[in-house]
């Protein structure tokens, strides 16, 4: 069985109170993990044990460590150990 490669569907921030939805595409079973940054590089982990809720996934929870950035990204992936981060090409 083919499945898409996962990826945020759907993400709403508040960057004032840290409140976060997240919604990706998963596999029934699976377990994911989530982290934020505001560079990409250097990962918090925010949450490393999300059931899989089927074929889509949502999470919501608070993130004190993006209120008042000018930007911040979240990388969802399956698993529970941290993917190896590389720097962005020059």
């Amino acid at each position: 069985m083919l499945t898409a490669p996962l990826a945020i569907s759907n993400l709403q921030a508040d960057p004032t109170s840290g409140d976060v939805t997240l919604t990706w595409n998963s596999q029934p079973g699976a377990t994911y993990s989530i982290l934020g940054s505001e560079n990409l590089l250097a990962d918090a982990e925010t949450n490393d044990s999300v059931a899989s809720q089927g074929t889509t996934t949502t999470l919501s929870f608070n993130d004190t460590s993006m209120i008042d950035k000018p930007r911040y990204f979240f990388h969802t992936f399956k698993g529970t150990s941290h993917p190896p981060i590389s720097a962005p090409a020059p």
